[in-house]
C-alpha cells in the first residue's frame, strides 16, 4: 500500500514498535498479581467443573467419547479439501474487510471537505490523535489497516503510523474483548497507557525526514 523509501520504513517501525510494546505490556502484567488484573469471573474457580472432574474419578471405567483422529491419519483427499477451505476462508475474510476499507477510503475522499482535513493533517500532534481515534472506531482487520492509512495522503508520515500501531492493540471490540477477561481499572489503565505511549513515540518520529 504504500511506495518507496517510506514502505520500509512504514513496516520496520510497526514492527519493531508493536513488538516492544506488546512484550512491555505483558511484562508488566507478568510482575502483577492474577486477582489484580483478572476479572473476578475469570480468576474464581468453577464449582460445576471441580464438582464435574470429582465425578471423573468417581466413575473411572464410565465411556468415554473416542478420540478424534490426529491430522496424519487423514488421507491425502481430505487433507487437500481442508487446506483449499481454510485458505478460501482466509481469502473470503481478507475480501470482506478489503471492501469495507475501499468504501471507507472513497467516503472520506469525497464526502470530507477538504477544508476541514487540510488543518488537521498538517498540525503533527493533531493529526497523530485524529488517526489515533480513527482507527479506534474503525476496528479494522489488520490486514487492510495499512489500505486506508495509505490512502489518507495528506497525513504525514508518523500520523498514518499512529494508525496502524494503535488499532491492533486498541479499538471498540477490543475494549469489549478485554473486559471479559481483565478488571475495568485494568483495561483503563491500559487504554491510557497505550494511548500515552504510541502518542508520543509518534511525534517523536515526525521530526525523522521521512
Amino acid at each position: 500500500a504504500f511506495q518507496g523509501q517510506n514502505a520500509g520504513a512504514m513496516v520496520s517501525f510497526r514492527l519493531v514498535i508493536g513488538f516492544a510494546l506488546a512484550a512491555g505490556v505483558g511484562m508488566i502484567v507478568h510482575r502483577m498479581r492474577a486477582e489484580s488484573v483478572l476479572n473476578p469471573r475469570v480468576n474464581a474457580p468453577s464449582q460445576e467443573h471441580t464438582h464435574d472432574h470429582d465425578c471423573d474419578h468417581d466413575h473411572p471405567l464410565e465411556a468415554q467419547p473416542a478420540p478424534l483422529p490426529t491430522p496424519e491419519s487423514r488421507p491425502l483427499r481430505r487433507k487437500l479439501a481442508v487446506a483449499l477451505q481454510s485458505a478460501s476462508a482466509d481469502f473470503l475474510d481478507v475480501a470482506f474487510f478489503l471492501v469495507i476499507g475501499a468504501g471507507i477510503t472513497a467516503f472520506a475522499n469525497t464526502a470530507i471537505d477538504r477544508a476541514i482535513i487540510d488543518p488537521v493533517a498538517s498540525h503533527g500532534t493533531w493529526s497523530v490523535l485524529v488517526m489515533m481515534a480513527l482507527a479506534f472506531l474503525l476496528a479494522l482487520c489488520s490486514t487492510t489497516d495499512a489500505f486506508i492509512a495509505a490512502s489518507l495522503i495528506k497525513f504525514p508520515f508518523a500520523a498514518k503510523l499512529a494508525f496502524l500501531l494503535f488499532g491492533p492493540l486498541l479499538d471498540v471490540k477490543l475494549i469489549f474483548l478485554y473486559s471479559t477477561v481483565f478488571r475495568t481499572r485494568f483495561v483503563v489503565a491500559l487504554a491510557l497507557g497505550l494511548s500515552i505511549a504510541i502518542a508520543l513515540i509518534c511525534t517523536r518520529l515526525e521530526v525523522l525526514p521521512l
